[in-house]
């Protein structure tokens, strides 16, 4: 049982290491989007650090809603 509970640490410890994500208590966040090559496949933003991307399909019945309201 101690394996499994090792293995299960070092899996949550690698996914937690696997994202880079903005210090905020370093200053403001900017983004430079002069480089083209951030997002080379429609929909995949894992070249682009700190932002996660979602499409927002369905989130609305109708089309025109103002997107501070959803």
């Amino acid at each position: 049982m101690r394996k499994f509970y090792t293995f299960v640490f070092v899996l949550v410890a690698c996914y937690a290491n696997a994202q880079t994500y903005h210090l905020l208590s370093g200053g403001s966040f900017t983004q430079n989007w002069a480089d083209k090559g951030l997002i080379t496949t429609n929909d995949v933003w894992t070249g682009v650090p700190s932002i996660i991307g979602y499409r927002g399909d369905n989130l609305t019945a109708s089309t025109g809603t103002d997107p501070q309201t959803i």
